[in-house]
């Protein structure tokens, strides 16, 4: 992912493929254009914030997405 490598993050394909299979497919979510930089934006600052290694992983991006995308009852 270019957007993650333009900030000094390694994306490695195995992680972004259990990311899709996880919040997308199993869940049968559309994917915008925004998602990938919204979502690695929010998961540098937890990095930053929780002074986390400078790398991506499954709980990060885990903590990273659910922020991002919180489900209301208008939703269901």
């Amino acid at each position: 992912m270019k957007f993650a490598e333009g900030r000094g993050l390694a994306c490695p394909r195995d992680l972004v493929e259990r990311f899709l299979d996880r919040h997308y497919r199993a869940a049968g979510k559309a994917k915008r254009r925004c998602h990938p930089r919204d979502v690695l934006s929010h998961a540098i600052d937890i990095i930053n914030f929780e002074k986390r290694p400078y790398a991506l992983d499954d709980s990060v991006l885990i903590q990273a997405f659910g922020s991002n995308f919180v489900n209301t009852e208008d939703d269901e």
